[in-house]
């Protein structure tokens, strides 16, 4: 929501009696940086964050002056869904603000990054009194106890990976809005979300009656190889298209693409959905004996050849959240693996989905399977995935050995 140039008017008691509202100047003795900090933090709702990013909502405090390595974060919220939000309050007034503020957040977050989860829930106790689980699941009363480990590990995997919403929040946010992209390329490796929050404060005459609107003003809404597009409210007239020297290394560039995988995931499936597929590529990404390779629209999980070889295709997960088998068949008979692997791996695919095998192609099905049927019956896929890579490697193994030459023989004695 944002209030233009009219008046607001509030309608209050039986009568509807109309008081009208007017702008708190930023430059108001009222108006502190300690106000913005308590109205967030007693008020979370305030924050656009579903807006922004579904998996950190609802943002729950865990706490206020939150000490890093690099200063103080002021304000700390995580969601049911272990998405952690950062939040500093700044008033407009400092134009040393306007200038340092967006970097000064993604140092905390930087500096939060190198966290455990150890660390983040021994803060939240000092903060709350109860532990970090314990202060979400009491905001939140639909949260199982066995949801716990599923917290804790997506929580553990965010810090690890800094996927952080980064949101700076004041009132009479309008001027140099476009700093923020000079700053994203101080940390590229980092998968957070930034946004500038305005919460234009309105009060009656005689004080009695105030109204917070937040809008949001200015939010990083994609981040490409080598670009930064700003997206800016209208009637800021800002556009920014900046050119940033960032990391270049195949490992920024695949993060970078699997954040706008994740990114269109979101917009077209729900929160459980893009919580799993974070959940279970994460995994694989930390398994050696695996890659992902991302794309626009899809990321191949591949299992590694040991000797550097062509990689097998295991699965291709869709950003709607289908997946399927493919090509393993000619990708294993160019390895020297029988392509019985291939198919017997797909059958079992086959009768654990529910989906016939395709009759012209016998290493596909007719059809990729639903996001329900890939998350119902995960235990039973992940088996069969380490089936697949313990059969091939062998495979491979035994090439190799049947390739090394034996000893050569002693001669017998005249």
């Amino acid at each position: 929501m944002r209030i233009g140039d009219g008046v607001p008017v509030v309608f209050t008691g039986e009568g509807r009696t109309p008081v009208e509202l007017q702008r708190v100047s930023p430059t108001d003795a009222r108006i502190a940086e300690d106000l913005i900090q308590r109205q967030v933090v007693e008020h979370p709702s305030v924050l656009p964050v579903e807006q922004l990013d579904p998996m950190f909502a609802p943002a729950v405090p865990v706490g206020r002056e939150i000490a890093t390595s690099v200063g103080s974060i002021d304000a700390l919220f995580v969601s049911p869904e272990g998405g952690i939000t950062i939040v500093e309050a700044k008033l407009w007034r400092n134009p040393q603000a306007r200038r340092e503020v967006v970097g000064q957040i993604i140092d905390y977050a930087t500096a939060l990054s190198g966290w455990t989860y150890e660390e983040l829930d021994r803060v939240c106790r000092q903060a709350t009194g109860h532990s970090l689980w314990q202060t979400v699941a009491d905001a939140h009363g639909d949260l199982a106890a066995q949801d716990e480990a599923s917290f804790v590990d997506a929580v553990a995997r965010n810090l690890r990976h800094g996927r952080f919403l980064l949101l700076v929040v004041g009132d009479g946010i309008r001027e140099e809005v476009e700093r923020m992209a000079s700053y994203v390329q101080d940390a590229p490796r980092l998968q957070f979300h930034l946004a500038l929050v305005e919460l234009g404060i309105y009060d009656s005459d005689d004080d009695q009656v105030r109204v917070v609107v937040p809008s949001v003003v200015a939010r990083t809404a994609e981040i490409t190889r080598a670009v930064v597009r700003v997206d800016v409210a209208e009637h800021t007239n800002v556009e920014v298209d900046v050119s940033v020297p960032i990391d270049d290394s195949p490992r920024s560039r695949k993060t970078l693409t699997m954040e706008q995988f994740f990114a269109e995931m979101t917009e077209r499936t729900d929160p459980a959905t893009v919580r799993f597929y974070r959940g279970i590529l994460d995994e694989f990404d930390v398994d050696d004996r695996f890659q992902l390779l991302p794309r626009a629209a899809s990321v191949s999980l591949r299992l590694r050849h040991p000797d550097g070889g062509n990689d097998f295709t295991v699965l291709v997960f869709e950003t709607g959240g289908r997946a399927y088998p493919g090509w393993l068949h000619g990708q294993c008979d160019r390895a020297g693996v029988p392509v019985e692997v291939a198919y017997r791996y797909v059958a079992d695919l086959s009768r654990i989905l529910g989906i016939p095998v395709d009759r012209k192609y016998a290493d596909s099905l007719t059809t990729s399977a639903k996001p329900d049927a890939v998350m119902g019956n995960w235990v039973a896929i992940r088996r069969r995935i380490d089936g697949l890579a313990d059969e091939i490697h062998q495979h491979l193994a035994s090439q190799e050995a049947a390739l090394t030459p034996d000893a050569a023989p002693r001669r017998a004695d005249g």
